[in-house]
């Protein structure tokens, strides 16, 4: 089944996609080594909006998060990595004070992320087994030299496809201008 067409009517320099059966605006390029980096350093006027960006589609601006990463295997509790479905930590309590007191109940803790609050990454061994918490930053620079050819690829492997995917959204859903900097907090 072929993805909807997308929001914004400009068939021009779409490409179909054809494992997805989608015509996904894109560059076109004869060589390989015409295609630019993906990522540059932003440097704003204010300083505010600093850091390192991709172009997700045209016009979609995104910051690179410098997230932390738990081990899924040593850390079990997972605290944060989700964001709460009741949005505010104010929200989230009156829900809780509400729920204990309707089942005569001690009020739950919420382990969730709030909105506001940093959001924590869980890396599986599925996405790199020998390190699933590659990508800390305090981390990043040593934990490098442990990491093989092989790891790396499967890293990609995971995380390009969600690029992809996310890139295939937004043009599907026609977002067509946004800056989007806040990717580690709920």
């Amino acid at each position: 089944m072929a993805l909807p067409k997308p929001i914004v009517n400009d068939d021009q320099n779409r490409v179909l996609i054809k494992p997805i059966g989608y015509w996904f605006k894109v560059k076109t390029v004869k060589k390989l080594e015409n295609i630019p980096p993906m990522f540059s350093y932003y440097e704003s006027e204010s300083k505010k909006s600093d850091g390192l960006y991709c172009c997700l589609i045209p016009n979609v601006y995104v910051k690179i998060p410098f997230a932390k990463v738990i081990d899924s295997t040593m850390d079990y509790g997972r605290i944060r990595s989700v964001k709460c479905k009741y949005g505010t930590k104010q929200q989230c309590d009156e829900q809780r004070n509400k729920m204990s007191y309707q089942h005569n109940r001690e009020i739950r803790v919420c382990n969730f992320a709030h909105q506001g609050e940093k959001i924590v990454k869980i890396g599986y061994p599925s996405r790199c087994q020998k390190m699933p918490n590659f990508g800390n930053t305090n981390t990043l620079i040593s934990d490098i030299k442990i990491l093989q050819y092989s790891d790396v690829k499967n890293i990609l492997f995971y995380g390009l496809n969600d690029i992809f995917s996310s890139a295939v959204w937004m043009d599907c859903n026609g977002v067509n201008k946004k800056i989007i900097n806040d990717l580690d907090y709920a």
